[in-house]
């Protein structure tokens, strides 16, 4: 191979030249410099050994460096990237951030850097909204910031068939686990006391709903009955009184150890008006006096008006008789069942007959003839 040294090659402007022949070598030494300012065509493979420097790029073994600004890729096909390795790998400064994996032909997307999010944005008519979070220290728990929508979902191994409206019913949700559990069955029982104001859940034709203990009080205690009682007793002896209705001397029972259940009867000028319909048993307990060398029979009727008062029927009477001899003290009780529809309407009272030269024993330290009323049931 022959040596040429030329200094300067100047062909006539326009005209083709042609360096050498078919396996010539050409070298520009070290420290040379070619410089082509027109356009330089090649038409064979070219081998840089060293890097090329194109504008800010420089290419030089495995990698490619821009020295400033940004990089467009603009291909007028598809852009593929090929890694034989698997991995496409995401630095930031030399930082490892994130890489996508091939492996086993899985598609893994995973952030590098411990407790970072996985994020995912986009545009919501202008505006830059986060659809999804993937919280990495929360063990990838997923924050959607809508509603999901799916055909089919899945948890564990079972198939949630819930259509969406049942689903919507859980947004608000606060119960916890434990909580729910009980509604489904939980036997887990304590020895909490129930006080009023407590809840108490109950199916309301299909419609779950909460009451309180007040309320439920009222109605189981209605659907036994005893839901109003109470008594009411003559303070003072009733002497002599013929035929009249008993008006005065008359209290509701006070004694230290009395009770009643609700709000009880009320009492005026010795008519008694109730305080709810339903079934009321009324008991008269009369203690007769009758005085020695008297003859004929101690009545209290007990009266009862369904018309506001306009016309009384007699419907129970306690009775005390005695023929001429010693006196007597006696004890004698009646008893009715009065079906109250109008606590407006109904009325009751007490009425003595033909007691001349008797009495009705009261006292206001204890009972010895009082009246008593008890709620037994609905109308």
């Amino acid at each position: 191979m022959s040596l040429l040294k030329v200094n300067k090659v100047s062909p006539q402007s326009g005209t083709d030249f042609t360096l050498g022949d078919s396996g010539d070598t050409f070298t520009v030494p070290s420290g040379a410099t070619l410089t082509v300012a027109g356009t330089f065509t090649q038409t064979g493979a070219q081998t840089f050994d060293g890097g090329v420097d194109i504008d800010n790029f420089n290419i030089n073994g495995s990698e490619i460096d821009l020295s400033s600004g940004d990089l467009t890729v603009d291909v007028a096909g598809d852009i593929i990237l090929d890694a034989d390795g698997g991995e496409i790998l995401f630095h930031d400064a030399t930082t490892a951030m994130g890489h996508i994996s091939m492996a086993s032909s899985n598609i893994t997307l995973k952030s590098l850097v411990s407790d970072k999010d996985i994020i995912f944005q986009g545009n919501d008519g202008g505006a830059a909204i986060t659809a999804l979070t993937l919280d990495m220290s929360g063990a990838g728990a997923a924050t959607f910031n809508s509603t999901v929508t799916t055909t089919g979902l899945v948890l564990g191994s079972t198939a949630v068939t819930s259509t969406a409206a049942e689903l919507n019913i859980l947004d608000g949700v606060t119960a916890t686990a434990a909580e729910i559990n009980l509604i489904d069955g939980g036997t887990s029982r304590g020895t909490t006391a129930i006080a009023d104001g407590d809840g108490v859940l109950i199916n309301d034709a299909g419609t779950m709903r909460q009451t309180t203990v007040e309320t439920l009080k009222t109605y189981i205690g209605g659907a036994q009955g005893i839901t109003s009682t109470d008594q009411y007793r003559l303070t003072a002896d009733l002497t002599n009184p013929g035929t009249a209705d008993i008006t005065a001397n008359l209290e509701r029972v006070d004694d230290a150890t009395f009770g009643r259940i609700g709000t009880g009867m009320s009492v005026t000028d010795g008519i008694y008006t109730f305080p709810s319909t339903g079934i009321w048993r009324v008991q008269a307990i009369i203690h007769f006096y009758i005085p020695s060398g008297n003859d004929g029979a101690a009545v209290v009727n007990t009266m009862v008006s369904s018309n506001a008062g306009t016309a009384y029927d007699g419907v129970a009477s306690a009775i005390a008789g005695s023929t001429a001899g010693g006196q007597l003290y006696n004890t004698h009780s009646s008893e009715c069942f009065i079906d109250v529809t109008n606590t407006s309407n109904y009325r009751v009272k007490f009425r003595t007959d033909s007691m001349a030269a008797t009495k009705a024993v009261g006292s206001t330290n204890e009972n010895q003839t009082s009246f008593s009323f008890m709620r037994l049931g609905d109308t």
